[in-house]
């Protein structure tokens, strides 16, 4: 039986410049100690340090471990996530592969200076409760 313990994923702010087709990428590593299940993400969007609802910038997500883009090409992130508000939620959950990375590439489709963040919301997978708590002394 599988051990989960919640855990969040988040890149660090990307800059994206004041011009259309500005692009900005950042790498997030999943750690070694367990797989990584996605519940949920959410895209953070910020412009001269004020929270956008409503922003039409695309996002793609590449997985390193599976060799695979979440979307068959940059998608609005309007497309899922709406205004924002909600996690767009993963059904099924989302296995990332310990010790791999998710390339995140977010593309500016309005003049405007614009920082975003995602986050993956979810649960670290461990194999047993012995693997869960070697994990929690390494970490100390």
């Amino acid at each position: 039986m599988p051990y989960l313990q919640y855990f969040c994923y988040s890149s660090p702010w990307m800059a994206l410049a004041a011009a259309a087709a500005a692009v900005a990428n950042s790498t997030l590593a999943i750690l070694a100690d367990a797989d990584y299940q996605a519940n949920y993400m959410t895209v953070a969007v910020r412009q001269a340090n004020v929270l956008v609802a409503n922003w039409a910038g695309d996002l793609q997500v590449d997985d390193s471990a599976a060799g695979r883009t979440l979307f068959n090409m940059a998608t609005c992130v309007q497309a899922f996530q709406g205004s924002g508000s909600l996690p767009y939620p993963f059904n099924p959950p989302r296995l990332f592969a310990r010790n791999s990375s998710l390339v995140i590439t977010v593309v500016n489709n309005v003049a405007t200076a614009t920082d975003v963040q995602v986050v993956f919301h979810g649960n670290k997978v461990f194999a047993s409760e012995e693997e869960m708590r070697m994990g929690a002394v390494a970490s100390q």
